[in-house]
């Protein structure tokens, strides 16, 4: 299991205001997909959504970035579908209609929950027990933790503009953490990396400033899988390469959830 105490220094008021940025908004879910309140405290639910393939189909659990919500993935789940795959967005405290206050140790946290609804979901639901990890950008972070925490029981991790080093990124966006804190959030990461074992997609754009290339060929080095590609979108940046690269990004993560290697 996961120690999130190790990543209490992102806890700090500056670097959680950097890092989270909840908005409150909400629209009601499309035809195929439904809203799950999911209850961690007496007052923190999280509202997650998701969108049903066929009951046979595996189910991608998606993190999504620092200000999306999960109802922004309502088009983008169709593409997934498209795919034989469902999707189950989780969202954040404070984001959405999500209640709580954000931060990175309930961050970590509480995706083990949204994990374990997930199964216990399906299982009661008949569908297909196969799940894959997806984290977009911040939400690297929960899924990495996920993988490592649950070697066994994942298909496959997905990672897209993301990292596996906190303390490195907020260093590179102009916001070091302490002497004493970031080595201590660094072997923390390191741990949680080299402990993911699972088969490894990332995804990442070759123009991205807000998350450089270099973090995805630093995750790529140090995750522990031995199966594992990095996927690199020419020309695309941090909120395009869905836009710029659409074609590619899909075909990969169609390749990898088949199993099938190139």
């Amino acid at each position: 299991m996961l120690d999130s105490k190790a990543f209490a220094p992102l806890d700090s008021a500056e670097v959680i205001a950097f890092l989270f940025h909840p908005r409150r908004e909400w629209t009601q879910p499309p035809a195929g997909a439904l809203d799950h309140a999911i209850p961690l405290l007496a007052d923190v639910t999280l509202l997650c959504r998701s969108y049903a393939a066929r009951p046979s189909s595996p189910v991608v659990l998606f993190f999504h970035g620092n200000a999306e919500i999960a109802c922004d993935y309502d088009d983008v789940a169709r593409l997934f579908r498209e795919l034989d795959l469902s999707l189950f967005v989780a969202d954040y405290r404070g984001y959405g209609n999500s209640t709580g206050v954000p931060s990175f140790t309930a961050f970590l946290q509480d995706a083990e929950a949204v994990y374990r609804y997930v199964l216990d979901m399906r299982r009661a639901k008949g569908l297909s027990p196969t799940l894959f990890l997806m984290g977009r950008s911040l939400g690297s972070a929960p899924a990495l933790a996920l993988a490592s925490a649950h070697p066994e029981a994942v298909r496959g991790l997905i990672i897209e503009s993301g990292f596996g080093s906190p303390a490195r990124l907020l260093a590179y966006l102009g916001m070091p953490l302490g002497e004493d804190e970031a080595p201590q959030v660094e072997e923390a990461s390191q741990r949680l990396v080299k402990g993911v074992t699972a088969p490894a997609l990332i995804i990442h754009g070759a123009n991205d400033l807000l998350v450089p290339l270099s973090e995805a060929q630093y995750l790529h080095d140090d995750l522990g899988s031995k199966e594992k590609t990095l996927i690199v979108i020419p020309r695309a940046a941090h909120n395009n390469i869905l836009t710029v690269g659409e074609q590619r990004y899909f075909w990969a993560i169609d390749q990898f959830t088949r199993g099938k290697t190139w």
